[in-house]
């Protein structure tokens, strides 16, 4: 950010094209949606402003690289879980007709943390497993039917 800012025009170019290359090393583009309203408005200001031309095409290759990983971010967030659908699984799940006060907040914290697991591509058996079964184990019958429960919401 600080070589998008200084006077001598090479610096801004060569800060340009290491963003541009630091951007195409992000696996995940919401690991990179914290700096994006940092660095985005300091690229398109340079790319508008530079006066020669190959380092005004070079910071224009970065403004799009940003932009695209700004739609890939907003993309991944929209994907994020909704605790709500997994809560409604959790209690269709469950035995009993009536759930509890305290069941009622299990199920919630339950699904806050498979929601959070999904988001973080925890998907196998062993990490669901033990994040959620001694959540919801006490207000089950048996370990198969709360195995069950989990299973299902997975």
């Amino acid at each position: 950010l600080r070589g998008l800012r200084e006077k001598v025009t090479a610096t801004k170019r060569q800060s340009s094209v290491i963003i541009n290359n630091m951007s195409k090393l992000v696996d995940d583009p919401l690991d990179a949606a914290p700096f994006l309203p940092l660095l985005l408005p300091a690229l398109q200001q340079n790319a508008d402003s530079i006066s020669d031309p190959e380092a005004r095409s070079v910071t224009e290759k970065a403004v799009e690289q940003m932009n695209r990983l700004k739609d890939l971010a907003s993309k991944a967030y929209s994907v994020r879980g909704d605790t709500s659908k997994l809560e409604a699984v959790f209690k269709m799940e469950l035995p009993g007709d009536e759930i509890s006060a305290g069941a009622n907040t299990a199920i919630q914290h339950a699904a806050i943390v498979a929601t959070t697991m999904m988001d973080l591509s925890f998907m196998e058996d062993v990490q669901w497993i033990k994040n959620l079964m001694g959540v919801l184990c006490p207000y089950c019958s048996s370990e198969d039917e709360c195995k069950a429960a989990i299973e299902k919401v997975r």
